[in-house]
């Protein structure tokens, strides 16, 4: 999966799922499986993307993102990872 922002990465973290309406009805693909490739999507013809959902998490989950970007202008990551990590109660354990 090569995914070209760095939100995209972020959010499928969090379980992110696009709603797609087109003339075959509704369907809901999640983040991670919508992107096929550089600049490639399973976007049929004739679909829009409707809705972004993304789940609520809980207050003791964060998160972070780290790129490593090209020496050019516009700064494109070359890699970037991100984590999301959620805590037990106490905030000890994952």
């Amino acid at each position: 999966m090569l995914v070209k922002q760095e939100i995209e990465l972020k959010v499928i973290g969090l379980g992110a799922k696009l709603k797609l309406d087109g003339i075959e009805g509704q369907r809901v693909v999640t983040l991670e499986r919508f992107f096929t490739g550089s600049g490639e999507t399973t976007l049929k013809t004739g679909e829009m993307l409707v809705e972004i959902q993304i789940p609520n998490s809980s207050s003791n989950t964060g998160g972070a993102y780290v790129k490593l970007p090209a020496r050019t202008a516009m700064g494109l990551a070359v890699v970037g990872v991100a984590a999301i990590v959620t805590l037990d109660r106490k905030g000890t354990s994952i």
